[in-house]
């Protein structure tokens, strides 16, 4: 008969705790969620239609639970895109933020309101170049339009929605080994200001030519201290005997995204043999802004 009372109190503390664990907060619609840009979008470089990120600032507490945590990611569009054209006439820009996901994993949707940046636009400089080349003159460029990582804007949470919030299981770190892995300079600078396309940046590996080691593998997973929304993985891997090491190709589209003028802290992440390895480095450009 003990025994048997003790089962059933064993089984209703069980009860009680996931009732505690397991509990639902209500986000009101109208709700302001602080973000950051999570990367750099240019008119000329990026087009209408394609995903962008942005980053919430702060963990989001209903009645001191937290709904939204701190570094989650909202997803975006880029709905209008135009290049910078001639006769000084700027690039324009539009982006919308769309949605993110709550602690549960519901899908939290936001007001669509446009973000707009227009590029400077150089009208002043098409009247000098026709005065000095005639028509040709007309073909002066204005600048394209920008808008740079961790700029900071507020969304607002479209509807109320129902979020379970559940108490959350601490993971052990996953073991890791290093490798080395540096960038080579990088020669010229990255014309932000006109969006053009440059070359595609090479990373060094320092490892063994024997060694186990597929492109698919390979990825950069944080930069400038910041986990990325999802990884850069690299277009092309061979191995330099001059150098003795392997050669990785990143497509400069998607490095240009997370990165900042000067030095950026990079992360690169590799299974090597089976084995999850990680290697810190920087990465340094100079960039044309104006």
């Amino acid at each position: 008969m003990n025994l048997e009372i003790k089962h059933l109190f064993f089984l209703a503390l069980t009860f009680m705790t996931l009732n505690v664990s397991a509990e639902k907060a209500i986000l009101k619609g109208g709700t302001f969620i602080p973000v950051r840009l999570a990367q750099n979008i240019n008119g000329n470089i990026n087009s209408q239609g394609e995903t962008i990120f942005f980053e919430v600032l702060e963990n989001i507490k209903v009645n001191g639970l937290i709904v939204v945590d701190k570094g989650t990611f909202v997803k975006g569009k880029i709905t209008n895109a135009e290049s910078r054209k001639s006769l000084g006439k700027a690039g324009k820009l539009s982006l919308e933020a769309r949605n993110l996901n709550a602690v549960d994993g519901s899908l939290i949707e936001v007001v669509r309101e446009p973000m707009s940046s227009e590029g400077r636009k150089r009208t002043g400089a098409t009247v000098a170049h026709v005065i000095m080349w005639g028509p040709l003159g007309l073909f002066a460029k204005g600048r394209a339009a920008r808008v740079m990582l961790d700029t900071e804007y507020d969304i607002e949470v479209r509807s109320d929605i129902e979020i379970n919030v559940e108490e959350k299981t601490v993971r052990e770190p996953v073991k890791t080994s290093s490798f080395e892995a540096y960038f080579p300079k990088h020669s010229g600078k990255i014309n932000f200001a006109k969006g053009k396309i440059g070359k595609d940046f090479k990373l060094n590996i320092k490892l063994p030519e024997t060694t186990n080691l597929d492109r698919r593998n390979i990825s950069i997973t944080s930069a400038l201290d910041y986990k990325l929304p999802k990884p850069i993985y690299p277009v092309a891997l061979s191995w330099d005997k001059k150098q003795s090491a392997f050669v990785v190709v990143f497509p400069f589209k998607e490095i240009v995204k997370y990165i900042a003028p000067g030095i950026s802290n990079i992360t690169v992440e590799a299974n090597i043999d089976n084995i999850s390895s990680v290697a810190e480095t920087t990465l340094k450009t100079k960039w044309k802004m104006k």
